[in-house]
């Protein structure tokens, strides 16, 4: 009887050992587990961020300003007409100074479009502060990874009943593609139809058609709608 109340109290405190080192090892675990998700959160921020202003750049709010992409596709196209001309007319130094701009310019458009985003994204910002009604989700859908193909939908809530569903398809029509119009709980959801982000071989897809989809909807659909119906929420979801 002696040995085997020995023998449980042996097996009972290996047992001890192991689960404390289980522990260990799991604590040790869920800790590298905890770095590894706020390191690839940050990677996700970054290149969302990325993502976000270089569309931003290229769409600045009202059509106009400076677009970093296709000024650099015309001043490198003119650095290299300068390039050969000059090499053919026999100027060795403009030739050269043309040489220089079609390896240069490519690399500045690198570092002026950082910028140029950051900029686009405070006016963007000031807009939708200043609309008539909370927007959610717009900055988010817009750091997302970029798809050469996709639907986005639109939730939106009203102080009243609103019109017919009939009114709000054909308001939502403006926004343009093929969208579609359903109730839901609370409110209306508007569904883009699909929005190509593929511009051409060899050429990435961008956040840039989506980025004018969503203006759309806020200034085509959902502005007139909230003259005569006031809406009271809206969010956009991928």
């Amino acid at each position: 009887m002696t040995e085997r109340v020995d023998g449980g109290a042996e097996l009972r405190r290996l047992a001890a050992e192991g689960e404390a080192s289980r522990v260990q090892a799991a604590a040790r675990e869920a800790a590298q587990k905890r770095v590894e998700a706020v390191r690839q959160r940050r990677e996700v921020r970054r290149l969302g961020a990325g993502d976000m202003l270089n569309a931003l750049a290229e769409a600045p709010l009202g059509g106009g300003g400076f677009r970093p992409h296709p000024w650099t596709l015309g001043l490198t196209a003119a650095a290299a007409v300068l390039w050969i001309a000059a090499g053919a007319a026999g100027l060795p130094r403009l030739a050269t100074a043309g040489l220089i701009g079609v390896l240069v310019i490519p690399f500045l458009y690198f570092g002026v479009r950082r910028p140029v985003g950051m900029l686009a994204l405070r006016r963007e910002r000031a807009w939708l502060h200043n609309l008539p009604f909370p927007v959610r989700g717009y900055f988010a859908l817009l750091s997302s990874s970029p798809c050469e193909d996709r639907t986005v939908r639109v939730h939106f809530r009203l102080m009243d009943e609103g019109p017919d569903e009939e009114v709000i398809r054909g308001l939502a029509g403006r926004s343009g593609g093929a969208v579609t119009v359903s109730r839901t709980r609370g409110g209306w959801e508007v569904e883009s139809g699909n929005i190509h982000s593929f511009t051409g071989t060899d050429i990435d897809p961008d956040n840039g058609p989506l980025l004018g989809w969503m203006r759309a909807v806020i200034t085509e659909t959902l502005l007139p709608l909230h003259a005569q119906h006031r809406i009271t929420s809206v969010r956009f979801r991928g």
